[in-house]
């Protein structure tokens, strides 16, 4: 995500009576998220940028210089690759992003920018990879299957205690992760 929001290098547009491009030397930025036409004045508008052929790589809406509604990043394909919603520069709500081949990656439910409820990823192929609950930024339960559908018998957080693991494509274990009242705590 932050290479999404730290990407808007093309200009901005303003929507409302006329068009406005602001190049983004004239732009001041926290953590991606906060940006101003000037010394004093936060931006409220679109924001878009592309790569550097002209598609659309990403959009944003921002509300007096903070990330504020719907957010999308493509692939140079076309395909969308990342979409969800700010509220006063917080991720809310629902986000997803998908694999450049249309497949679903991951979906999780944000609010005020804490992870809360389900978050589901996928293999690139659409079999299920994960799911994993999380309470304000916690995570709580999880299960992970393997590619070919064999469910993980070493993953076993519940109520925010176990080991979480994670495999590659090929089989092999990607990562793993112990936690304690829904943080980590040693890799």
């Amino acid at each position: 995500m932050k290479p999404i929001l730290l990407s808007l290098f093309v200009g901005l547009l303003m929507v409302g009576c006329g068009e406005q491009v602001i190049d983004k030397s004239e732009l001041e930025g926290r953590n991606g998220l906060a940006y101003l036409t000037n010394e004093k004045t936060p931006f409220t508008g679109r924001a878009e940028s592309l790569f550097s052929k002209g598609q659309k790589r990403e959009e944003i809406n921002l509300k007096d210089g903070l990330a504020d509604g719907r957010y999308t990043l493509w692939y140079r394909n076309g395909q969308k690759r990342e979409e969800g919603n700010y509220k006063h520069g917080k991720k809310e709500g629902t986000w997803t992003a998908w694999h450049e081949n249309g497949q679903k990656w991951w979906e999780e439910t944000y609010k005020g920018d804490k992870k809360d409820g389900l978050a589901t990823g996928w293999y690139e192929n659409g079999q299920t990879r994960q799911e994993r609950s999380f309470k304000e930024d916690k995570l709580m339960v999880a299960e992970v299957w393997k590619l070919n559908g064999e469910k993980c018998a070493v993953t076993n957080v519940e109520d925010g205690n176990g080991i979480w693991v994670l495999y590659n494509d090929d089989g092999t274990e990607r990562f793993r992760y112990t936690y304690k009242d829904g943080e980590r705590v040693r890799n």
